[in-house]
């Protein structure tokens, strides 16, 4: 009879300890980060409207980059021309010929649902750069540039 009472003894003893470290696992378990190490979500951060001049500016350096990489070209200036400036395109929902937002939210919160946020459209780009007098180098390089920016080639000057 002690010893199966010192056994149940034990045996709640173990059950309580038991517990305890359950316990003690789910509160350090539930107090971890687990967001370290993780970029930060800055979706809400961004601008509604691309600035405009900042992409002019790193796309014509881009292009310079690419461009003075093709074989018989030196360094190279690019002066890119904007047709548009950036758009956003929102949802919306056509209820008896009108047109209604699509919104997220409530109250001060409240946000249309945007679908595309489209980057300005270009005009025209030129083209100033070391072997740019060599027909067969302006020849590969409008050609790069018409394909790069689906545009025509009367939309693109290169000159030495």
């Amino acid at each position: 009879m002690e010893i199966l009472s010192k056994i149940k003894k034990i045996k709640g003893l173990w059950l309580t300890v038991l517990g305890l470290a359950i316990a003690v696992t789910l509160i350090v378990i539930g107090s971890v980060d687990y967001t370290l190490g993780r970029p930060d979500n800055k979706e809400k951060d961004k601008p509604d409207i691309i600035d405009t001049a900042e992409y002019v500016k790193r796309l014509e350096g881009e292009v310079a980059a690419l461009l003075e990489r093709v074989n018989g070209v030196g360094t190279a200036s690019v002066l890119i021309t904007l047709e548009s400036d950036s758009e956003n395109v929102f949802a919306y929902d056509s209820k008896n010929g009108s047109r209604e937002y699509l919104t997220t939210g409530s109250g001060s919160s409240e946000s249309a649902v945007l679908l595309r946020r489209m980057t300005p459209r270009l005009r025209g780009i030129a083209v100033v750069c070391s072997g740019g007098e060599n027909p067969v180098v302006q020849q590969k390089l409008i050609s790069l540039l018409c394909a790069l920016f689906d545009l025509s080639s009367t939309k693109v000057f290169v000159s030495g």
